[in-house]
């Protein structure tokens, strides 16, 4: 019987180290992601020089699973129940690779809040201004964002652990006559030797910073000038 019992407290351990509070519901800071970056865009635009300006709409379109066996399918988790879909960004997942607690975005930020602001920084990098609330007769470009995922995964592993976060979307510019579609598709992966707070937050800072990189090239190749 002690030697179950010590067997089982071991297991557990294991099970702590690698997932951390897998059970419970872990919230992640994602809101200051990229703030810095977006004021400094922000700084740099001089109105009135001939951009071109647009305004953004971001929509959250990710369909959740109930118990997918596949990881990067959003799902809800343990501790999530009377959290607003909006504001999940991930699950955790214990030793074994199943499916335990959610990971949400903390003070009720959500997906489309994250995504807009990366968004609105590429298109500013790509040499646009964005306006709130632009109308379409004072020659505002109209932008519509639709994620399809956004999710971040835990992998467990001997040696190491692994946070995986993917993003998912597609961008329409209606443009005059024309329509410009840009799609983006980000996947990044951060190993540690835990998957704590400060693994997660780095997973998805990682992936801000490549959706940053790869939108702003492929909004250039738009020539909406």
């Amino acid at each position: 019987m002690r030697s179950l019992l010590c067997a089982s407290i071991a297991a557990l351990a294991v099970t702590c180290l690698c997932g951390g509070c897998v059970t419970g519901l872990r919230e992640i800071d994602i809101s200051k992601i990229h703030s810095a970056e977006l004021s400094n865009a922000k700084a740099s635009v001089k109105k009135g020089d001939g951009k071109l300006r647009v305004s953004i709409t971001v929509v959250d379109k990710r369909v959740f699973g109930e118990s997918p066996s596949d990881p990067s399918q959003p799902s809800v988790g343990w501790g999530a129940d009377d959290l607003d879909k909006a504001c999940l960004i991930g699950r955790q997942r214990n030793s074994y690779g199943m499916g335990m607690g959610a990971v949400a975005a903390r003070n009720g930020f959500t997906v489309a809040g994250h995504i807009g602001k990366l968004v609105e920084e590429s298109f500013i990098k790509a040499g646009c201004e964005v306006v709130k609330n632009g109308r379409l007769e004072d020659g505002v470009v109209p932008v519509r964002v639709e994620v399809s995922q956004f999710w971040g995964w835990f992998t467990p592993g001997f040696w190491t652990v692994s946070v995986t976060v993917r993003s998912d979307m597609r961008l329409t510019i209606s443009y005059g006559t024309k329509t410009g579609d840009v799609s983006s598709l980000v996947e990044s992966k951060r190993r540690s030797m835990a998957a704590d707070d400060g693994t997660w937050l780095t997973a998805y800072t990682d992936n801000a910073d490549s959706v940053v990189k790869d939108l702003v090239e492929k909004i250039k190749q738009q020539q909406l000038q």
